[in-house]
């Protein structure tokens, strides 16, 4: 697995099977340069590193772009797509509020806490 510069990567033991927890490092998502290197990092987890498992912590991000709504559904559909299932968690208040004026609380798994998304695989 590479360095990363977006987002640390740990592995979990989590009911019997290894689920990779992702914490995004930086507070605000958004801006082009930004948005193209975490969604090289997301993306390099499933294509190279073959991980398909993920619990994604946003607990450090305060403001998020429509594109980088917009990276966070892409990744979903190439988890999925690979076989896998992402849950999110650690959304914070500014956060969670885009994710229920966009409807897409629907569309995530999205869980408290890191530990809850950890024991839902």
């Amino acid at each position: 697995m590479g360095e990363f510069g977006r987002i640390e990567v740990f592995d979990h033991p989590s009911n019997g099977r290894t689920v990779t927890v992702v914490r995004v490092r930086d507070s605000k998502l958004s801006g082009p340069t930004l948005m193209q290197e975490l969604a090289h990092e997301l993306m390099a987890l499933i294509e190279q590193d073959q991980r398909t498992t993920i619990v994604l912590n946003l607990s450090r991000v305060d403001f998020i772009s429509s594109a980088a709504l917009n990276r966070l559904i892409n990744f979903q559909k190439r988890v999925v797509d690979a076989g896998g299932k992402l849950k999110m968690c650690c959304l914070t208040p500014q956060v969670e509020s885009v994710f229920v004026a966009t409807r897409l609380i629907q569309v995530f798994d999205i869980r408290p806490t890191e530990a809850d998304a950890l024991s839902s695989f």
